[in-house]
C-alpha cells in the first residue's frame, strides 16, 4: 500500500521531503497540504479545507480510507489545537505513561541530573 499511496501522491504533483522520506508536500501559490504516513496510518492537513477534502476524497476511492476525525494523538505526540489555528505538540501523555509503566510516577525530581561545575575532559 506504501507504494502505491507514494505513487499516487506524487501523480497528484506532491513531492516528497528531502529530509523525510515520510513526508509528502504540496505547494501551488499560497496553498500547502502535508501528507505524513506511518505504516497503515496518514497525516493529510493543509492551509486549504476544500483542497484536503478533494484529496481524501480522491485518494478514498482508490485506498477505502477510514476517517479517524480530528487529530489529538499520534506516535506518542498529543496535539492540541489552538483558537489561532496553531497546535501545540506535546509528548506529555507519553513521558506520564511511560513513567508509570516503569514505577517512576512517584520518583523525586531534580533541577539537574548532572553535578554543577564539573569540567569534561577527552582524557580518560
Amino acid at each position: 500500500m506504501v507504494d502505491k499511496l507514494k505513487a499516487t501522491l506524487l501523480q497528484y504533483q506532491f513531492r516528497l521531503s528531502k529530509s523525510n522520506p515520510s513526508l509528502f508536500i504540496y505547494t501551488e501559490s499560497s496553498t500547502a497540504i502535508y501528507v505524513l504516513m506511518y505504516v497503515d496510518d496518514f497525516i493529510v492537513t493543509g492551509n486549504n479545507p476544500t483542497l484536503i477534502k478533494s484529496l481524501v476524497t480522491k485518494l478514498n476511492s482508490e485506498f477505502s480510507l477510514k476517517d479517524l476525525g480530528n487529530l489529538d494523538h499520534f506516535l506518542g505526540i498529543e496535539v492540541r489545537p489552538q483558537p489561532n489555528s496553531a497546535l501545540i505538540l506535546t509528548q506529555s501523555k507519553y513521558i506520564r505513561d511511560l513513567l508509570t509503566k516503569t514505577k517512576m510516577d512517584e520518583a523525586n525530581s531534580i533541577s539537574s541530573p548532572m553535578v554543577g561545575g564539573c569540567k569534561l575532559t577527552n582524557s580518560g
